[in-house]
């Protein structure tokens, strides 16, 4: 079973990038799916 998330993450230069990834439950793996600083 899969869980996605979506959040935003400020960088040192303070500019706001948004981060999707999916964890696996069973084992606790996360998969980084993709990092953007212009969602659509």
């Amino acid at each position: 079973m899969l869980a996605r998330d979506f959040c935003t993450v400020e960088t040192i230069r303070l500019q706001t990038v948004y981060v999707v990834f999916f964890i696996e439950v069973g084992t606790r793996r996360v998969h980084l799916v993709g990092i953007t600083a212009h969602p659509t």
